[in-house]
């Protein structure tokens, strides 16, 4: 399926991570009140209607939706809401929404999602179902290749604090007074920390916009969107 560019005005649903952030040249384009979103992080700057999901679990949220629509009956939609924390009102609410839709935006940090093959499968699906365009958040126009479904992986476990690859200006992780109460840490200290086996040192900033255990940090190059941390002395 080719992917369009977003067009000024129109009706999307995004899938979208702090697009004010991570994506600000879309976010000038979709920033207003007849967009609807769906994250695991609120952004305050973001008009549209917030959404919350589990952590990754984005590929389950296509599903329910999916699943709704009468199709794919091997899945199990009270699975698939319990996983994505999203609710079965909420879903048949957006997809009254995608009726009158014109987009379906995603976030190209879904590229380094461990399902992403499914989550492409789900996208497409849906725009073909509905009639709508799809945009990524480079708002750059490809061919989206999919494959065939497949059973959807087990979500991770994000339980503890977790990072957000953000395209921040500074060094700084960001961080929300939640966070730094569970990393027993004050604004401004220095938190040293590890993802996987590498080591990390950064100092914290309090955001007062930020809520819950995801924080906010430029990894500039690092193969990641979301990962949890572990607080090392």
């Amino acid at each position: 399926m080719k992917l369009c560019s977003y067009e000024k005005g129109k009706k999307a649903l995004c899938f979208l991570d702090m697009p004010s952030i991570n994506n600000k040249a879309l976010f000038e384009l979709v920033n207003d009140e007849e967009k609807c979103y769906i994250s695991c992080i609120k952004d305050n700057s973001f008009k549209a209607s917030f959404f919350k999901c589990e952590i990754g679990s984005t590929p389950f949220v296509l599903a329910l939706l999916a699943r709704l629509l009468h199709s794919f009956k091997e899945l199990d939609e009270a699975f698939l809401s319990a996983e994505s924390c999203i609710g079965e009102e909420e879903a048949l609410e957006l997809l009254d929404f995608l009726k009158e839709a014109d987009f379906i935006i995603f976030d190209e940090g879904l590229k380094r999602h461990k399902d992403y093959e499914n989550i492409k499968f789900f996208l497409v699906f849906l725009a073909n179902k509905f009639n709508l365009k799809l945009a990524n958040s480079k708002n750059e126009e490809e061919e989206l290749i999919t494959c065939e479904f497949k059973s959807l992986q087990e979500l991770d476990n994000y339980d503890g604090l977790v990072l957000l690859d953000s395209s921040l200006d500074d060094e700084f992780l960001h961080c929300s007074k939640q966070f730094l109460a569970i990393a027993k840490a004050k604004n401004k200290d220095i938190l040293n920390f590890s993802i996987d086996d590498t080591k990390f040192s950064t100092r914290l900033f309090l955001d007062e916009n930020l809520q819950g255990t995801i924080g906010l940090l430029n990894f500039k190059s690092r193969d990641f969107a979301f990962k949890k941390i572990k607080i090392s002395s």
